[in-house]
């Protein structure tokens, strides 16, 4: 079975950081617990400084 889910952080927000952090610990965990593959796709821009952290992050993760 196939679950996909989408989550959205707002950059501008304090919490913004410590709420993905937690949630790809979670994610990350659980995925390992039932033996599934997890996919983590990050969206962004290169082309304009300070509009995504995707294009930086989506590249060191393994």
């Amino acid at each position: 079975m196939r679950i996909i889910m989408h989550y959205y952080y707002d950059s501008t927000s304090n919490d913004a950081a410590l709420l993905l952090s937690e949630k790809l610990k979670y994610i990350i965990k659980t995925s390992k617990d039932s033996r599934q593959e997890t996919i983590i796709l990050c969206v962004g821009s290169d082309r304009s400084t300070g509009d995504s952290l995707g294009p930086i992050v989506g590249y060191k993760l393994k």
